[in-house]
């Protein structure tokens, strides 16, 4: 069986997997806490480098801006949560918004929490990547409200 992963950070990784061709769709749901911000800036610059013009990026991490406690408890640098011993950010829409507008990309938030505490849910359906942690499909929101959300932000050049 052939597996293929991309090392977002290694440019040898992209010319190797795409050759001429350029990425059109890049879907990341709960990848980018993960990255330091320097692997983010060397991968915002290989996104750029090696997609078409009319790229859409749709990233999900977890939400600072989230209203419960227990859940940014979870998902902080450090917390509790599974996964989150490897967790290196924790971004808002404003936050994750700026990385992406520093390397050239136009930022559309999606489903958020604003500073206010207000909760916006953009997310309707998947045309543009499927989102487990959302409001639309995490079970955990089955009463209708948003226990556990993700930050969701399509970038475009």
């Amino acid at each position: 069986m052939n597996s293929y992963y991309l090392d977002v950070t290694d440019e040898a990784c992209y010319k190797k997997m795409l050759g001429n061709n350029k990425i059109y769709k890049i879907l990341a749901e709960h990848v980018f806490e993960h990255l330091t911000t320097e692997q983010i800036k060397t991968a915002l610059h290989f996104f750029y480098k090696y997609s078409t013009e009319d790229i859409n990026i749709r990233i999900a991490v977890p939400d600072g801006f989230h209203t419960d406690n227990k859940y940014i408890e979870e998902v902080k640098i450090g917390g509790t949560g599974y996964g989150s011993d490897d967790h290196k950010q924790l971004f808002n829409y404003q936050t994750l918004g700026a990385l992406f507008e520093e390397a050239g990309f136009k930022s559309f938030p999606v489903e958020y929490w604003d500073e206010q505490g207000i909760f916006h849910a953009g997310y309707k359906d998947d045309d543009k990547g499927m989102i487990r942690r959302s409001m639309l499909h995490d079970a955990r929101n089955k009463d209708g409200k948003p226990h556990y959300t993700s930050l969701i932000m399509d970038f475009t050049k």
